[in-house]
């Protein structure tokens, strides 16, 4: 019985398709939390010189917004007077008392390739919940504005 039990459990490991893990760990990003008070638009303000680099493509040197929704956080940037957002640049988010965590999740099937990044950082909200504060590798803060008309672009290289 011990045998049959074992070879069910290898059969399911080894069942798993990389699109399977994918999908799983999205869900997993979809159903937990995400607060109110930390959805919306918020204002990217420069304190330093020093760079804001919140994980891979997400340097918030050129960024004028970040929105928390929902599902995603995007990063805005203005371009003449105008927002947008790279669709590349989405990532699903949730947090907990004192981290936010996203991913991102790439997938070129023609080379085969998927990944998953996972990037998570302290962050704290002031007493009036209208100003975050973010740490990577140096503090960034933003303050909650009201929300702006934007376009979603892809990204052309």
């Amino acid at each position: 019985m011990k045998k049959i039990v074992l070879l069910g459990v290898l059969i399911s490991l080894f069942s798993c398709s990389d699109d399977d893990i994918m999908d799983s760990k999205v869900d997993f990003y979809i159903q937990q939390p995400k607060s109110v008070d930390l959805q919306g638009f918020w204002k990217y303000e420069v304190k330093t010189d020093a760079p804001v680099y919140l994980g891979d493509g997400f340097d918030m040197k050129d960024a004028a917004y970040v929105v928390f929704d929902p599902v995603f956080i995007r990063t805005l940037y203005e371009q003449r007077g105008e927002y947008y957002n790279l669709k590349s640049d989405q990532r699903y988010w949730y947090h907990t008392s004192n981290r936010i965590t996203f991913a991102s999740f790439y997938k070129n099937e023609s080379a085969g390739v998927e990944r998953i990044d996972e990037y998570s950082f302290l962050y704290k909200l002031n007493a009036t919940k209208d100003t975050l504060f973010l740490r990577s590798d140096s503090l960034a803060y933003f303050v909650k504005k009201q929300a702006v008309d934007y376009t979603e672009k892809e990204r052309n290289f």
